[in-house]
């Protein structure tokens, strides 16, 4: 699901060669063709685009290209969420106020992450990370829990997609712990489920249950049906996949019920065909069949070939099971024209899936490089300063004896004499402690007893070169 902030815009057209564009000047983006538009979507634009150019100051005209990209169903809404980052991206060069500056922050966080949203549904998975990064950058830098735990989640989504199930969960996990501390409990629903998809892929099943079940019961007190509907699906394939097949049931025809209360035809098709993979597998073919078919009607009717590929599959093993050759070979020809045609589509994204992976990881790698290059630079650096300033601060100790010596031959009060030695070697004392703590901790592990210890050793190596120093340097600086 794509999140989407306010942005909005209007219309008119031109003659351009053989396709009628709109009016870049007015309609604020590149080759929009206006006949191409739903009447509903021209509505959208028309009423937007006169609120934009009517706008006063530039956080209405913000404001008003925002439901372009929430309402419109036409992928020219991902044109003007282009249109809009740039115009924030200007907007917060020219000095705004600290008020105006947040508030351009915080549409500018929604603008990234939907735009993270576009590259993601291109396989432009790089991209997408580098925009969903951005995103949460600015959402953490602003505080705003909800945005970060949404787009948190989305990363996860992303993640889990490229396979990378351990990087998934660990985002999934972290939205989850800020939309608990929220309180929302239709997003924590969402968290829960994506977090029971992985440890049920990884066949963690009591694991997975355990999620489904507090998601469940989360969306039954929200009133989330669709929900409800999703989550007891996704209990019933766990029960079918631990071998339980009569609680597994249970819980999709409930599920089923739901679904066809709701309309929810795509929904109906999928858990018609998983209800009939069980009675099959149960030997009940009759009760296969009749799943079969009508999953098959509606997979027909909604043109979706993967739907059809698991209801023909499903019908032509029942046939073959049955005896009916001719109907089993005719069920199972649709089924591979369907498989092929999921394979190439597959493969296609497969492969931009794989090559941006390549990118993101070659992308990870360099950075890592660079981390760790310019980590040793600032040790080095660190290293180069402490022994400067080591030096410096010896010799200005050194220098600080040689003035008390100089001293010598001017009369001065025996307390004064007593202070300027004192402070020489309470100098001296903690310059040892600064200088030797990093030796010190490579022994004590940072025990304070032992640290304590290893003070006072140092204290007491001082004590006599301190009382010999004392008397000497007072029969040089008191004249009597």
């Amino acid at each position: 699901m794509r999140i989407v902030i306010y942005l909005l815009f209007s219309i008119v057209a031109f003659n351009a060669t053989s396709q009628q564009f709109a009016d870049k000047e007015y309609y604020l983006v590149d080759k929009l063709v206006l006949e191409e538009l739903s009447e509903a979507d021209r509505k959208i634009l028309e009423s937007s685009l006169k609120m934009y150019h009517s706008a006063k100051n530039d956080t209405t005209r913000i404001l008003s290209l925002g439901d372009i990209c929430s309402e419109m169903n036409a992928v020219d809404w991902e044109k003007y969420e282009f249109f809009q980052y740039e115009e924030l991206k200007l907007l917060m060069k020219n000095n705004p106020s600290k008020q105006e500056l947040r508030a351009y922050k915080r549409y500018l966080s929604s603008t990234l992450n939907n735009i993270g949203y576009i590259y993601n549904t291109r396989g432009q998975i790089k991209k997408a990370l580098n925009y969903l990064t951005r995103s949460l950058d600015l959402q953490e830098e602003l505080r705003d829990d909800e945005g970060v735990a949404n787009t948190l989640n989305n990363i996860g989504y992303i993640y889990g997609n490229q396979g990378q199930n351990e990087e998934a969960l660990d985002y999934h996990l972290r939205s989850l712990k800020i939309r608990e501390k929220l309180g929302n409990k239709e997003a924590i629903a969402t968290s829960l489920v994506n977090i029971g998809v992985f440890h049920q892929s990884q066949g963690q099943y009591k694991d997975a249950l355990s999620f489904f079940n507090r998601s469940l019961k989360l969306q039954e007190e929200t009133g989330d049906q669709s929900g409800v509907g999703y989550s007891l699906t996704n209990i019933g394939t766990v029960y079918n996949d631990l071998g339980r097949p009569k609680e597994a049931l249970h819980f999709l025809n409930r599920s089923l019920k739901i679904r066809e209360e709701l309309g929810d035809q795509s929904s109906i098709a999928t858990t018609l065909s998983i209800l009939g993979e069980i009675h099959k597998d149960q030997g009940r073919l009759k009760e296969a069949l009749d799943c079969g078919l009508k999953s098959l009607a509606i997979s027909k009717e909604l043109g979706f070939p993967e739907n059809i590929e698991s209801a023909s599959k499903l019908l032509s093993e029942i046939y073959e099971a049955e005896g009916d050759g001719m109907k089993a070979l005719e069920l199972h020809k649709l089924y591979i024209l369907m498989r092929d045609s999921i394979n190439n589509k597959e493969v296609q994204n497969a492969t931009i899936k794989l090559q941006a992976l390549h990118e993101f990881e070659k992308e990870q790698l360099i950075k890592e490089n660079e981390a760790k290059e310019q980590a040793r630079i600032e040790t080095e650096t660190i290293k180069r300063r402490d022994n400067l300033q080591y030096i410096l601060i010896l010799l200005g100790i050194l220098a600080l004896f040689g003035l008390i010596l100089s001293l010598g031959i001017i009369k001065i009060p025996v307390k004064i004499a007593e202070g300027l030695i004192f402070l020489a070697f309470l100098i001296l004392f903690e310059f040892l402690l600064v200088f030797l703590e990093p030796h010190i901790d490579s022994f004590t592990n940072g025990v304070p007893v032992y640290s304590l210890l290893f003070n006072a050793a140092i204290a007491l190596l001082i004590f006599p070169f301190h009382s010999v120093m004392e008397k000497y340097l007072k029969r040089r600086l008191v004249k009597k």
